[in-house]
């Protein structure tokens, strides 16, 4: 004697057969408790992002200047204290690209940029320091405008920007250079 419809298969038992003919359940509750988990985690990684900068040296586009101990004489290397620097950088665009292909410039046209970035900062310890840079930018130009010629330059300061420096972790090799 059989407990449901239709034969039973060999080694399943009837009630087992029954439960895999209703349709799927979707366990709601369980699907929002992962949502909410993975924007917990979404929010928690956007954080520590924001609070933990990834470090970086100076590039063309922002001009931030990072004096580095490296550059330092050996017998003058100090950590805390007062430091000012002053950094130039020169760039001088006269040519022009169509694709990867350099093209004829009959106006002449030309960039010729100059950031000069002002330091001063102040080393708390080896570990903490604050630095104020302040960029100087000297732009000469000439370029087409419409059937004219626009030549002439621009100046003033940039963007400042006030910088803090912690190092978290030092990892120091025992092996000999």
């Amino acid at each position: 004697m059989q407990d449901c419809e239709g034969p039973v298969e060999a080694g399943v038992s009837p009630a087992l057969l029954q439960l895999s003919r209703l349709p799927p359940q979707v366990d709601y509750d369980l699907t929002l408790r992962r949502a909410a988990s993975l924007l917990r985690y979404l929010r928690i990684l956007t954080l520590a992002l924001a609070i933990f900068p990834i470090a970086t040296r100076a590039c063309d586009f922002c001009g931030c200047y990072t004096p580095q101990v490296e550059s330092m004489p050996k017998e003058k290397v100090s950590l805390t204290g007062f430091y000012t620097a002053i950094a130039e950088q020169f760039t001088h665009f006269g040519s022009l690209q169509f694709d990867d292909r350099e093209v004829a410039n009959p106006t002449g046209q030309r960039l010729e940029s100059s950031i000069t970035q002002f330091v001063v900062g102040y080393g708390i310890n080896d570990r903490f320091a604050l630095q104020f840079n302040a960029p100087f930018i000297y732009r000469d130009f000439r370029r087409p405008e419409g059937f004219a010629i626009d030549e002439g330059n621009v100046s003033g300061i940039g963007d400042v920007s006030l910088l803090a420096k912690a190092v978290l972790w030092r990892f120091a090799s025992t092996r000999a250079p």
